[in-house]
């Protein structure tokens, strides 16, 4: 039925057949004798006509409404759709050119210089351009990106490290480049920072939080001055896993929203939405970028 009005011919019509007949009763009604024949009845259907156009343009300004906030938020998703294609194309073009010089090198001396090409280099890259999105997405910057790395270890992967992270301020993370253990007798689950959780369950499924209450709900703080002072701080919590072939979690992107737009949806279902489309692609260049990093280094006895 609302089709049948979005569309201006319909609209134009319907209009134009409202004004017409208002204009023949009008002019029936002439001097508005109320000695006249059926006087009652044509002022009844003056008025009713009347609300119902009123009602008809209330109606069609609505859908109007609607249907422009639709064009902008699909417009502003397919900006963002060639802005994440580019950014992808940007980060393919760069390490590509990096990790062809440290392929060279490497052949030549067996040795990888992290100043040319490195994993956290890259990792930096990418929240920067993931960033960048969520700021184009939701026209706001008061958003905050970071990824965390299992730090792989042949006796022990019991640790994550945050090692890179973009925000408005840039301002750094307090648990930035901090090694941090999710396993052992001494983790308290209950009492550990969300990511810690996320990777002591080693869940594929994104975890996403819609609502400050949400987030409150999982998030820890170092006092009670600070859980009182961003009790209400942060709205949305989105955390994307990242899995190599053999089902271990070797990374999680986190992406945190500070004020209520949360990215332009309504309900966490949207985000979901959103999520899949904009930002698991990246979590899939953060396992390329792991893999490369192992085949670099499995050729070389130094690094510099």
């Amino acid at each position: 039925m609302k089709s049948f009005f979005t569309k201006p011919v319909n609209k134009a019509l319907i209009s134009a057949a409202f004004t017409v007949i208002i204009g023949v009763i009008t002019s029936i009604l002439g001097n508005w004798d109320t000695s006249q024949p059926f006087f009652a009845l044509k002022v009844f259907l003056f008025i009713l006509l009347i609300i119902l156009y009123f009602v008809f343009t209330i109606f069609c300004t609505k859908i109007d409404l609607k249907q422009r906030y639709s064009n902008e938020v699909l417009k502003n998703q397919v900006d963002t759709f060639e802005a994440l294609v580019i950014s992808i194309i940007s980060i393919c073009q760069t390490t590509a050119s990096d990790v062809n010089t440290c392929i060279h090198l490497a052949n030549e001396k067996h040795i990888i210089d992290p100043n040319i090409w490195n994993y956290e280099k890259s990792c930096r890259l990418i929240t920067e351009h993931i960033y960048s999105n969520i700021c184009k997405l939701s026209n706001s910057k008061k958003y905050g990106v970071a990824y965390i790395r299992l730090i792989e270890d042949k006796n022990n992967e019991s640790e994550v490290e945050m090692v890179a992270y973009a925000n408005q301020n840039h301002h750094k993370p307090t648990i930035f480049k901090k090694k941090r253990p999710f396993k052992g007798e001494n983790i308290n689950l209950n009492n550990a920072y969300h990511d810690i959780c996320l990777f002591a369950e080693g869940k594929a499924d994104t975890d996403i939080r819609f609502g400050s209450d949400e987030v409150n709900e999982v998030f820890v703080y170092d006092s009670k001055e600070k859980a009182a002072k961003n009790r209400n701080k942060y709205h949305l919590y989105i955390g994307i896993p990242v899995f190599c072939d053999n089902n271990k979690m070797i990374g999680l992107l986190e992406i945190i929203g500070l004020d209520e737009s949360k990215l332009k949806c309504a309900t966490k279902e949207e985000v979901d939405e959103i999520v899949n489309k904009f930002f698991v692609p990246y979590a899939n260049i953060f396992l390329l970028l792991h893999k490369l990093e192992k085949a670099l280094l499995a050729g070389t006895k130094t690094t510099l």
